[in-house]
């Protein structure tokens, strides 16, 4: 089964890679930020690393950054209709 990422956390989240700080960025709860991180770690695009009672997580691979901010680009020149669209709906934010 797929992982159900967040698109709209990756790559300026991934900057800091504490979860707490993915959590404030996204707006999604904290078990919800673990099961992603969780998973990406898992299925190898993001790996971690232990300091003290903080785990860090950065992009495995440093040219998946430059993919996702091009990505980010992209989506921005086209937020405004995203937004607009019907059939995209952000549970919790009002349109």
């Amino acid at each position: 089964m797929p992982c159900p990422a967040p698109s709209h956390a990756a790559p300026r989240t991934l900057q800091n890679p504490v979860p707490t700080y993915l959590v404030e960025a996204t707006g999604l709860r904290q078990s919800n930020v673990s099961g992603h991180l969780t998973c990406l770690k898992d299925c190898g695009p993001v790996v971690s690393r232990r300091n003290g009672r903080f785990v860090h997580y950065r992009l495995a691979d440093p040219q998946m950054n430059a993919v996702l901010s091009a990505a980010d680009v992209v989506l921005m020149r086209h937020a405004d209709r995203i937004a607009a669209c019907i059939y995209y709906r952000v549970a919790g934010r009002d349109r």
